[in-house]
């Protein structure tokens, strides 16, 4: 497995290295304090992960998030300096699809990277083998393929991962706690802000804002669900 971190703390580094040694001895680890160098890195190295801090651009650190998600799925963790739930949501928010506090745990952060991976590599077990199609919604389930009337829509994996379950349980309402623990599993990553963001994301991407959405609908203190009706 290859992963990319981009971080200038030493120990955040260590505490990486650390966490995947165990975990994958066979690891590439692949390491750049600059900005610049993390997003040719990506195109470049083509990373199974990647692993930055939010503060890595000094001036607007979360933007070189939205920059990679111009361009790359690349599942991304966000390091947060400060621990602060701001930053830990203006992260999210930016496109990472998990984002965890400074000191950086290695047991915390190998269950995180676990997670994540697992999501990024799971197969549907509904619709495994058979596109998806709803008005001018398509999906391509083995190749996470999303189109809206013929144009692709890029997914981050966690968006696409929301979609998938909710498409698989059809006009049934499932729970903030449910989504949160199929997607995040015991990784801690729990918090319905975190959820919404990510929610928030998926609907502007597929077009479903405004009053009148025409995939995902909002059950108010209960949850989401996708809707054929």
């Amino acid at each position: 497995m290859k992963i990319l971190v981009g971080d200038r703390d030493p120990k955040t580094i260590e505490a990486v290295s650390t966490c995947c040694a165990t975990r994958w001895p066979h690891r590439e680890l692949l390491t750049t304090e600059d900005p610049d160098q993390l997003l040719q890195m990506i195109e470049q190295e083509d990373p199974d992960l990647v692993v930055m801090e939010t503060e890595l651009s000094t001036e607007l650190g979360v933007d070189l998030g939205r920059e990679i998600r111009n361009f790359s799925a690349v599942p991304l963790i966000m390091i947060a300096s400060t621990g602060a739930e701001r930053e830990i949501i203006e992260g999210l928010d930016a496109g990472a699809d998990d984002c965890m506090s400074k000191p950086v745990r290695p047991l915390e952060l190998q269950a995180r990277i676990v997670a994540l991976l697992r999501r990024a590599q799971r197969l549907p077990l509904v619709s495994r083998g058979q596109p998806f199609m709803w008005g001018d919604l398509f999906i391509d389930f083995d190749t996470h393929e999303v189109r809206i009337e013929g144009n692709e829509v890029k997914l981050t994996d966690t968006e696409f991962e929301i979609l998938r379950l909710l498409v698989n349980n059809p006009r049934r309402v499932m729970s903030h706690s449910q989504l949160s623990y199929l997607i995040w599993g015991d990784s801690g990553q729990s918090s319905r802000n975190a959820l919404k963001v990510h929610i928030q994301h998926l609907r502007n991407k597929l077009g479903d804002t405004g009053s009148k959405p025409k995939y995902i609908f909002s059950q108010r203190g209960l949850g989401y669900k996708f809707s054929k009706a």
